[in-house]
């Protein structure tokens, strides 16, 4: 299994940026000198005044972004966990120690694998 639990490829012809982008370019030409100023037309259907290329280039060949995506990340710019309490849960200094006693659960990658497969 990859990082990624479900990805979509394959777009509905709707949602095509080329059948966008051909939606728009009619509009344009029924709005051609008819649009009125004071009605909201949506944000992709307001007249254009200049004429565009006969294909949208390279925004339709995109592919879609994954549904779900696993993500981990750890930054420990500085390691001030107490060791001792790390590996052994115990700590002589107790309340005195200089060190974050870190209450977190540490697992191994194919542990986190292991629950999202669940």
């Amino acid at each position: 299994m990859g990082a990624t639990a479900i990805i979509v490829i394959d777009t509905d012809r709707q949602y095509d940026e080329q059948a966008i982008f051909e939606h728009i370019k009619n509009i344009n030409k029924e709005l051609n000198g008819k649009a009125n100023e004071k009605i909201y037309c949506g944000i992709n259907n307001y007249q254009e005044f200049y004429d565009k290329k006969k294909y949208c280039t390279m925004k339709c060949l995109s592919i879609c972004a994954p549904a779900h995506i696993r993500v981990f990340v750890c930054w420990n710019y500085q390691p001030d966990i107490c060791k001792d309490n790390k590996q052994t849960s115990y700590c002589d200094f107790g309340d005195s120690c200089n060190f974050l006693h870190d209450r977190s659960d540490y697992k191994h990658r194919w542990q986190h694998e292991q629950e999202w497969n669940e």
